[in-house]
C-alpha cells in the first residue's frame, strides 16, 4: 500500500466508527481483517468499507461512555497492520515514500500508538471523532 492509501482506510474506518458510536451502536471486531478495500483506477478513487458486523451490538453511551474507547483501541491495531504494509515500512525503505509521505506515516505510527497504548487509562484514549480530526490535519499538512 501507499501511505495515501493506508491514511484513507485509516480515515474511512475512524469515520465509520464516530458513525457507529454516534448512535450507540459498537461493531464490536474492527480490526483489518473486517475491512475490504477495493482499488480504484487511481488510488484516490479506492473504495473502503467496514464490514462483518457479526459482533455488532447497541449500547447506552451515556451509561457507558468508554465502550467507544474498547473499539478504539482495536482500531489502533487496524492503523498498525495498515502501516506495516506500505511502501517504504521497513529500515531503509525511505527513499521510496513520496513527498510527504514519511511525515504521514510517523503521525499514523503515534496516532496508532495513542490508541493502543497498554497503560494509557480509557478516559485518555481518543474517540473516532478525535481520530477523524487528527487524520483531516495529517492531511492537511502533509497538503494532499
Amino acid at each position: 500500500l501507499s501511505v495515501g492509501q493506508a491514511w484513507k482506510v485509516a480515515h474511512v474506518v475512524a469515520k465509520a466508527g464516530a458513525w457507529l458510536h454516534e448512535r450507540g451502536l459498537m461493531h464490536g471486531d474492527i480490526y483489518l481483517h473486517n475491512t475490504l478495500r477495493v482499488p480504484g483506477l487511481v488510488p484516490s478513487c479506492d473504495s473502503v468499507k467496514l464490514s462483518d458486523f457479526g459482533a455488532a451490538s447497541a449500547y447506552d453511551r451515556v451509561a457507558h461512555p468508554l465502550l467507544q474507547r474498547l473499539e478504539v483501541r482495536s482500531y489502533g491495531w487496524l492503523v498498525h497492520d495498515l502501516l506495516s504494509w506500505c511502501a517504504g515500512a521497513t529500515a531503509g525503505g525511505e527513499g521510496e515514500l513520496q513527498r510527504g509521505e514519511l511525515e504521514v506515516r510517523e503521525k499514523m505510527g503515534r496516532l496508532a500508538t495513542a490508541c493502543t497504548t497498554p497503560d494509557c487509562p480509557l478516559e485518555d484514549v481518543p474517540t473516532f471523532e478525535r481520530l477523524v480530526e487528527q487524520l483531516d490535519a495529517v492531511r492537511a499538512a502533509a497538503g494532499w
